[in-house]
């Protein structure tokens, strides 16, 4: 039976991530033919831990919208336009079952029965935060509670993800399944990275000898901002210059970042790598002291998890299921909290025992982590779909 998976227009992010991962496991261990459809020029192909041969790639179509368009969805969010109208490519390639690791309409708009899925409801959370204005809120609403509706199945990756699309959407909870968030295959692919291999990848950028890493796009709720007035913290109350190495897309409030360091004097303390390829990234969990992850919002994260895999020790927001899903394997702090940020660093920053034990109880923590465990939950959800659609 065949089985697609419908990728979103960026190739960086947290649901591009998820994509990623489910079709690194299914590829890897499902006995159903997959199918990937992208948008132009937006390939997941190159992303793939180990690329098949013969997987199939079907684009959809470029995924650009007018300004007129955007204006309307803004107040009459009813339909999302796609040249595969009536099925399209899905029902071409012998598609009857779509994976969704995104919130998207397409599938319904287009009649083909899918398997949604919802990253967070977090704009229920920060109603104020700028990422989340009034338009996108509407937006998100509409399209996450019509699109679980419809759905044959809902995904979700926390059970604080399930009771919030009962509570919000009313979605029934018998239609929600949880499969928690794994890291993309390539992370495990490069696992075994040394630190030689990794110094040669990193050369270009003329990095410290040691520094922290904070892998994330320049979204308000990144929480750059208290990360980098408690590096200013720690410099002048206990004279430690620690470097700090930012990636990720540089939009949202980059340049508010920007000014903020240059204000406090940490210019020669942050580095700025923008998007990284995928070696590149395992490169910087390789070479970092570890990694930062001062993030606001949830209700859980998959860089903490490729970190844990990579043998980087961490240290995290105590927010949403944070807690429950790194456990004793992390060092929590409060995210609002520049002298509780700053505490942490600085304890994980100047204690190496901290960090090598850190270190070993995350391998402990994601030893269940597998692309065949990952794959085997998905299966089981495919398995159930079909029968649905079979009766």
């Amino acid at each position: 039976m065949k089985v697609g998976i419908l990728f979103p227009m960026r190739i960086s992010g947290g649901v591009f991530q998820n994509a990623l991962s489910i079709a690194d496991s299914l590829l890897a261990y499902s006995s159903y033919e997959l199918t990937l459809f992208y948008y132009y020029d937006e390939d997941p192909y190159l992303f793939l831990a180990s690329p098949p041969a013969d997987v199939k790639r079907v684009s959809v179509g470029s995924g650009v919208v007018s300004p007129v368009t955007k204006f309307w969805r803004a107040f009459f969010p009813r339909r999302e336009t796609c040249p595969c109208s009536h099925g399209g490519p899905f029902r071409d390639v012998g598609i009857y079952l779509l994976i969704l690791p995104f919130p998207t309409l397409f599938a319904y708009y287009n009649k083909v029965p899918y398997l949604y899925s919802v990253p967070d409801l977090m704009h229920k959370y920060y109603p104020q935060f700028p990422e989340y204005p009034a338009k996108e809120r509407r937006i998100r609403d509409y399209r996450y509670k019509r699109g679980a509706r419809h759905s044959l199945l809902t995904v979700v990756d926390s059970e604080q993800s399930k009771d919030d699309l009962h509570r919000f959407y009313g979605i029934s909870s018998h239609k929600i399944r949880t499969i928690p968030f794994y890291p993309p295959g390539y992370i495990f692919r490069m696992k075994d990275m040394d630190r030689e291999k990794a110094g040669k990848l990193l050369e270009k950028h003329h990095l410290p000898e040691k520094f922290l890493f904070y892998p994330a796009n320049f979204w308000y709720h990144k929480n750059h901002i208290r990360l980098v007035q408690a590096l200013y913290r720690i410099k002048t109350e206990m004279q430690i210059e620690i470097p700090l190495v930012l990636t990720g897309s540089r939009y949202g409030n980059y340049e508010e970042v920007r000014r903020s360091v240059a204000e406090l004097g940490l210019d020669h303390q942050v580095y700025y790598l923008g998007y990284v390829s995928n070696e590149e990234l395992v490169a910087l969990h390789k070479r970092s002291a570890a990694l930062v992850f001062p993030t606001l919002i949830g209700p859980t994260n998959i860089p903490p998890l490729e970190a844990m895999v990579l043998g980087n020790p961490v240290a995290c927001s105590n927010l949403f299921e944070m807690p429950d899903q790194l456990g004793e394997a992390a060092l929590l702090f409060d995210p609002f909290s520049v002298e509780d940020i700053a505490h942490k660093i600085h304890s994980l920053w100047s204690d190496d025992n901290m960090r090598k034990s850190l270190i070993e109880k995350g391998y402990q923590r994601v030893k269940g982590l597998t692309l065949e465990n990952h794959a085997g939950l998905w299966n089981k959800i495919l398995d159930e779909s079909f029968e649905i659609l079979s009766k």
